[in-house]
C-alpha cells in the first residue's frame, strides 16, 4: 500500500520538477493540457503534445505487450499446424482420386473380360458342332448309339 501511494506521488512530483526546471531555465514551456478519463495526461512542451502515463498504466502496457507476443507465437504455431493439416487433406484427396481411377480401370477391365466371355460364349453356342450336339434328336441317338457301341464291344470280347 505504501508503494502504491508512493507511485501516485511520483508522477505529480515529476511534473512539478519539470515545471520548476522549465520555469527556472526558461528554455521550454511546459503545461498540462488535459487529464484523460484513464488518468493519463496530455502535456505540451514547446508546442508539441506528449502523453504521460501512470506507473500502473505502463506496467499494464508491458503486460499486454508480453501477452500479445505470446498470442502471436501461438497463432504462428496454429498456422503451421493448419498448413500441415491442409497438406494432409490434399494428400488424402489425391489418394481418393487415385483409388477412384483404379476402380474405374478395374471396372473397364472387368467389362472387357465380360465382353470377351460373351463373344466366346455366343461363338460356342452358334458353332455348328455345339449346335449339332445340343439338338434333342442327336442326344437321343447318341445315348442309343453309345449303348449299341458298348454291346458290340462286349460281344467282340
Amino acid at each position: 500500500m505504501f508503494s502504491n501511494n508512493r507511485n501516485r506521488l511520483i508522477l505529480p512530483l515529476a511534473f512539478l520538477i519539470t515545471m520548476l526546471c522549465a520555469s527556472i531555465c526558461s528554455a521550454q514551456t511546459v503545461q498540462v493540457k488535459e487529464t484523460l478519463p484513464d488518468k493519463s495526461k496530455v502535456i505540451t512542451i514547446d508546442g508539441i503534445e506528449y502523453r504521460a502515463f501512470t506507473a500502473d498504466q505502463i506496467r499494464d502496457q508491458a503486460r499486454d505487450k508480453s501477452d500479445a507476443e505470446k498470442v502471436r507465437q501461438e497463432r504462428d504455431l496454429l498456422k503451421q499446424e493448419n498448413d500441415a493439416y491442409k497438406r494432409a487433406v490434399e494428400a488424402a484427396l489425391l489418394k481418393v482420386e487415385l483409388a477412384g481411377t483404379q476402380v474405374k480401370l478395374a471396372e473397364s477391365e472387368r467389362d472387357r473380360y465380360k465382353a470377351m466371355f460373351e463373344i466366346a460364349d455366343r461363338i460356342a453356342r452358334k458353332g455348328k458342332v455345339t449346335e449339332f450336339f445340343d439338338h434333342p434328336v442327336v442326344q437321343v441317338l447318341t445315348k442309343i448309339g453309345w449303348q449299341g457301341v458298348q454291346t458290340w464291344l462286349s460281344a467282340r470280347r
